[in-house]
């Protein structure tokens, strides 16, 4: 009985923190604006003082580049217009001045996630919290960018590898970022149908 309690709680200790907002932003599909979104999000959040921290699903490493540049823009944005937040400005000038260097940038890389090439949900679960402690407490922010579409992922029966897969594993919310060009009522049922597939 002790050992299936502890074995709970070490799970709940790998799972989001409720201190830390954790979104995943996914898509229908490649190309609907995956990246576009999750960095205007990463630079809003740091440009308001916000700690932020980023994954992406699957072995993508470009993206991840990205965000890296997205959070910098949005240290930068906050230092160059003085904005308010939960941060002193003292602090904000030493975290952006020391995000510029390579160290600092290895420390907020974006780490990857994905169900099938990691093996196991509890390595999902443990990739996640220990990206999420290695500065020695928890963000405010986490921002998981998916994979392709939703669904997809090592076959087509199964969430096995795909983003919504890692966002069942997490227990955490899906932004759908949808394409709504060349169509109008249509995009309610493509949201509903992700929603409840």
């Amino acid at each position: 009985m002790s050992e299936h309690c502890n074995d709970t709680a070490h799970r709940r200790n790998m799972l989001p923190s409720k201190e830390t907002a954790t979104i995943v932003v996914a898509a229908p599909s490649s190309g609907s604006g995956k990246t576009t979104v999750t960095c205007g999000l990463i630079a809003a959040f740091a440009a308001r003082g916000l700690d932020v921290l980023c994954f992406k699903c699957g072995p993508d490493f470009l993206d991840g580049m990205q965000h890296a540049a997205a959070l910098n823009a949005g240290r930068c944005m906050r230092r160059s217009e003085g904005t308010s937040g939960g941060r002193s400005s003292d602090d904000d000038e030493d975290a952006s001045s020391e995000f510029e260097n390579g160290e600092a940038m290895m420390q907020q890389r974006t780490a990857n996630l994905d169900g099938w090439m990691q093996g196991s949900r509890e390595a999902v679960r443990s990739t996640f919290s220990r990206h999420a402690h290695a500065r020695g407490g928890p963000p405010d922010v986490c921002i998981i960018e998916g994979v392709m579409g939703l669904h997809d992922g090592r076959n087509g029966t199964t969430d096995d590898g795909s983003t919504a897969q890692v966002a069942k594993i997490l227990g955490v919310p899906v932004l759908l970022v949808v394409d709504a060009s060349k169509c109008a009522r249509s995009v309610a049922a493509t949201a509903l149908g992700h929603a409840s597939f």
